[in-house]
């Protein structure tokens, strides 16, 4: 999938409240193996082509006020079924977890939520169980190679980001060696202690002088 679709998927998945993988899922199925993912158009059916994309059938797409064949629009269509998908699902499967309401919705999006809530999950139909097979498939990819979910999340500027730097060991304090040399500024220290001139008592202090004199 081109990195220009990146933010028109991301803005699709935060605006519609979608798990972060579904709408490009989705594309790999329906048009990942197209040459043309953008022009692309399915087999004829009762229902007509679908078209585009993400694959929109044209029902949908007079619903829903879009052109199938013009990515953004396509991928914000894809959003808004999805998302009422899930909402239909979580109402006629209430014991299901986050994640297999997210399945469901993938096969919603093939087969119909009819056919998904008349069956009780996946249908037993060989298109919809070649479906989910594909779509298992790049969902353990994703599971088990963190770098292609990177690569699969919403938004993600590259599939392969930079790695953070090691980090370093702070600095401990070397413990001072009785037979390291002295420092140059001890031993000034020191020379200026040796050369100095003591003082004769007449100018010490008076307080101090008294103390030397025993007064």
């Amino acid at each position: 999938m081109p990195d220009d679709f990146n933010p028109l998927f991301e803005a699709a998945t935060v605006r519609y409240g979608l798990p972060p993988y579904l709408l490009r899922e989705l594309q790999r199925l329906e048009t990942g193996e197209s040459k043309n993912p953008v022009t692309a158009v399915g087999p004829m059916t009762d229902q007509g082509q679908a078209q585009g994309l993400m694959q929109i059938m044209p029902d949908n797409a007079r619903k829903l006020g879009g052109n199938p064949f013009k990515p953004a629009e396509a991928i914000d269509m894809a959003g808004r079924l999805s998302r009422d998908n899930i909402r239909m699902l979580r109402r006629y499967f209430p014991d299901k977890t986050d994640e297999e309401i997210e399945r469901l919705a993938i096969a919603t999006y093939h087969s119909g939520i009819g056919n998904v809530r008349r069956a009780g999950g996946v249908p037993n139909q060989p298109g919809a169980t070649k479906y989910m097979k594909k779509y298992d498939e790049i969902r353990s990819m994703r599971e088990l190679n963190p770098l292609y979910a990177e690569e699969m999340a919403a938004g993600a500027a590259t599939p392969y980001p930079e790695p953070p730097p090691a980090p370093q060991p702070e600095a401990q304090p070397v413990p001072p060696s009785k037979d390291a040399p002295i420092s140059m500024r001890s031993l000034k220290f020191l020379m200026d202690l040796f050369n100095s001139v003591p003082q004769a008592p007449e100018t010490y202090p008076s307080d101090t002088l008294r103390r030397m004199r025993g007064q």
